[in-house]
């Protein structure tokens, strides 16, 4: 049985989201361990530009009530824009990640992810 995996873009993305959601939700079909999928989030929660990383925790907890996940998911993966922490990049806590883009194009990424 898969593991259930939501991807919840949390804030307004600085990417190509359809392209983004594309190459995510094709893993479904070449892959048997995980089912990725998005919800739809009717406002984005994270747009300021730096959070602590207590506080995103803290607030996705108020946020997520609101959230048709269209069951339980096993995973939360939450994906921003802003800076967060001390330089982190992402931030696991029990089933809840946040990861942030903010840095990625500058760092991490080939041109082309971009």
């Amino acid at each position: 049985m898969r593991e259930k995996v939501s991807i919840l873009l949390t804030s307004q993305p600085n990417y190509d989201e359809y392209a983004f959601k594309y190459f995510i939700l094709y893993l479904n079909k070449i892959q048997n361990y995980y089912e990725f999928s998005f919800p739809e989030i009717q406002e984005t929660f994270f747009d300021d530009s730096y959070y602590d990383a207590d506080k995103l925790f803290n607030l996705f907890g108020e946020k997520k009530s609101a959230i048709n996940f269209g069951g339980n998911p096993d995973f939360m993966i939450n994906i921003i824009t802003a800076s967060f922490g001390e330089d982190l990049f992402s931030e696991p806590r029990e089933n809840i990640v946040f990861i942030t883009t903010d840095t990625w194009g500058k760092y991490y990424s080939p041109p082309s992810l971009f």
